[in-house]
């Protein structure tokens, strides 16, 4: 069998499968998504086997030239939701028709997401994976965002692909990552701006003198019609505004092209005109016709060798593709089923990156700045008012933004500099981020920092188990991280506040449990104590000192340890990974409270071996008043911890609170009774 015909096989058998695994319950969808995994496994095998060191592979990585997609689509209609934006259309035939172009999202959990590989103002993510290595998954179902999913799809949790709506021609022509090489397609969070590695050799002058009269200016020639910008932070980069007009029919500066390539080395330079030229050619042949506004085509040369690409409209504040662009890590952070207007949250928090990144390419009016004063000072309300606020920044940095707002006001002008498109660019990905994570203007949107919007997971055995082992300090932690990584979103000042006062915590238990281990010390010293012990052994008294010794050693080592580990070598993403399954966030609770526990044990310890050598010296007076003062202490005890479970009105000291309902619930029940023997009274409410 060869692996054209194993290909052919493939694609007629994966509609069958997507579609029973949509009829099928969850047992029946788990056979089938098992079977469904070994035959694409097996037609991988086979194809790449098949295909030859020169050939390509059915499934490759998402930079590979072929993106073949096997789909089978479950249209849901629905008229209220569309997009109205219409990015591109790839016209290959006279007659026009309407259709989808769609957008691949596979949920996956236990995935990571790729990093934005920038540093944002309260707003970060970490590189796990690399889009050139991550390797492009089958679709098992395709559900249409343009209409809300039924009651058997929305359970689903398998992989699948949204569909987002637009007006387009049909698209029967390649892609443009399959005609062109070496291509491919990414957006602005995916750029390597940050991860690019610029080696320089350390030069050490004997001799330097600037000569007399010498004014230094730029001698450097670039390729014509390109001109060089540098970003506020200092990262050059380069745009060419009649390149798109010389090569194509596009109006001089409606398709600016923007890249970080180093034009003033002409072997680079002439690569990327060259790239340039492939797109425009395929353009041409393949009939593409995009909008006729402002755009910017963004190039960058990647690590992996290939170029990535993206478009970005400044009328729609988008970005679009010309591929079918695969955005699992890019919305990965959110595990919903997305609507178009869900989407577009994020997709307009990639276009304000992207002004972040290259704040010449946007119109410097003031309407900007407009946006991001209505962002902030709503945010700036919430926070004084709420303490659950869903604003990605606290009330001292929405202060010191507001401040920095009221200083660009001040500038009296209609256009804004430069200097300040950039820093807004950023502020203004940070809020649409954070509405896209809080599903801002859907129907379940997440109005609270502590509100979830999943179902809440139970706990599991191993709670349940070793929590009264730790004398149930990991309650106390598990509560707090539960409400801090609410559906894994981490907010940096809440990860900030808890690492100072857990730290805080962990040093006092350290100091505690100093104290706990010098008792035992000098308690082993005693005279008394040591020749109670009988010939050859140790005594009770002892080895439960012994035991103490230990558990406070223990205490005293790991608190240390975590102290210096949260305080140098984790962040919020760490508490962002555990908390996607209940167990992550449970054995970290059964960690953190490792010192509370183990100080806690060591106490008891010693106090058993204090009261062990006490009653065992035989004296009268000693033994009563041990026999007095262990009780009181214990019904102390007992009465401070019941004060952390109270959660109604304080009208009666426990347990006088627990009699005094018990004795209402019997007058009740004797004034039933009596009220039932007064059948024949006159007046009903006097039998009651």
């Amino acid at each position: 069998m060869t692996y054209k015909t194993l290909y052919f096989l493939f694609s007629l058998l994966q509609p069958f499968f997507a579609n029973q695994a949509l009829k099928g319950k969850k047992t029946v969808q788990r056979v089938i998504s098992l079977i469904w995994s070994t035959l694409k496994g097996v037609a991988i095998r086979f194809t790449r086997k098949g295909s030859g060191s020169g050939g390509r592979a059915l499934f490759d990585d998402r930079d590979t030239e072929t993106k073949k997609t096997i789909n089978e689509s479950v249209s849901l209609q629905d008229p209220h939701i569309a997009m109205s934006r219409q990015p591109c259309s790839i016209p290959t035939s006279a007659a026009t028709s309407t259709q989808t172009l769609e957008l691949p999202l596979h949920h996956q959990p236990n995935r990571t997401k790729s990093s934005t590989s920038r540093k944002a103002l309260g707003i970060d993510t970490n590189v796990t994976k690399r889009r050139d290595d991550i390797e492009s998954t089958l679709p098992q179902n395709t559900i249409n965002a343009s209409g809300p999913p039924s009651i058997s799809n929305a359970t689903h949790s398998r992989p699948h692909s949204v569909q987002i709506p637009m007006s387009v021609v049909s698209q029967k022509g390649p892609r443009l990552c399959a005609v062109v090489d070496d291509l491919v397609a990414v957006s602005s969070s995916e750029l390597e701006k940050y991860e690019k590695t610029n080696i320089v050799e350390k030069y050490t002058y004997e001799e330097l003198y600037i000569e007399p009269l010498l004014i230094f200016e730029e001698t450097r020639l670039l390729p014509p019609g390109w001109e060089a910008f540098v970003n506020p932070d200092g990262a050059l980069y380069f745009i060419n505004f009649t390149m798109a007009h010389l090569k194509s029919s596009f109006p001089p500066g409606q398709l600016n092209i923007v890249t970080d390539v180093y034009m003033y080395d002409k072997q680079q330079a002439d690569q990327l005109e060259s790239m340039v030229e492939k797109i425009f050619d395929f353009l041409k042949q393949y009939h593409v016709d995009l909008p006729q506004r402002k755009m910017d085509l963004v190039l960058e040369f990647r690590q992996s060798q290939r170029y990535g690409y993206y478009f970005a409209d400044h009328e729609s504040r988008s970005l679009f593709w010309l591929d079918d662009f695969d955005a699992l890590d890019a919305l990965s952070e959110v595990k919903v089923l997305f609507t178009p207007s869900h989407v577009r949250h994020e997709l307009t928090a990639f276009y304000w990156m992207h002004v972040e990144y290259f704040p010449h390419t946007h119109a410097h009016d003031s309407e900007i700045v407009s946006e991001l004063k209505g962002m902030v000072i709503h945010a700036y309300g919430d926070t004084i008012t709420s303490l659950t606020s869903t604003s990605p920044y606290d009330t001292p940095t929405l202060e010191k933004i507001v401040t920095m707002i009221r200083n660009i006001e001040g500038e009296g002008t209609t256009t804004v500099p430069t200097v300040y498109v950039s820093v807004v660019g950023r502020l203004l990905f940070n809020f649409h981020h954070e509405r896209f994570l809080n599903l801002y203007g859907e129907r379940n949107a997440r109005l609270e920092r502590n509100q979830s919007i999943h179902p809440e997971p139970q706990r599991s055995y191993i709670m349940k188990l070793f929590s009264p082992l730790f004398l149930y300090g990991p309650e106390v932690h598990l509560r707090k991280l539960q409400q801090m990584s609410v559906d894994s979103l981490v907010h940096t000042p809440n990860w900030r506040n808890l690492l100072e006062k857990i730290t805080e915590e962990w040093k006092e238990f350290t100091l505690f449990a100093t104290v706990v281990l010098n008792a035992n010390v000098a308690f082993l010293a005693i005279q008394s104590v040591d020749e109670a012990a009988p010939e050859g052994g140790r005594s009770s008294a002892q080895r439960a000192s012994y035991l103490s010794i230990v558990t406070s050693v223990g205490a005293i080592v790991l608190g240390l340890l975590l102290v210096r580990e949260h305080n140098t070598m984790l962040d919020r993403s760490f508490l962002a990974f555990r908390s996607a399954s209940v167990y992550g966030l449970e054995t970290l609770a059964l960690m953190y409270s490792l010192p509370y526990a183990l100080l806690m044990w060591s106490m008891i310890a010693f106090l058993v071996a204090f009261s062990i050598e006490c009653y065992g010296a035989g004296d009268l007076i000693t033994t009563i008043i041990l026999s007095v003062g262990w009780p009181i202490i214990a019904a102390l005890l007992v009465w401070c911890i019941s004060a952390s479970y109270e959660n109604k009105e304080f009208l009666y000291p426990w347990p006088f609170r627990d009699l005094t309902i018990f004795r209402r619930r019997i007058q009740k029940s004797m004034n039933v009774v009596t009220g039932k023997l007064r059948i024949g009274a006159t007046n009903p409410s006097v039998a009651y």
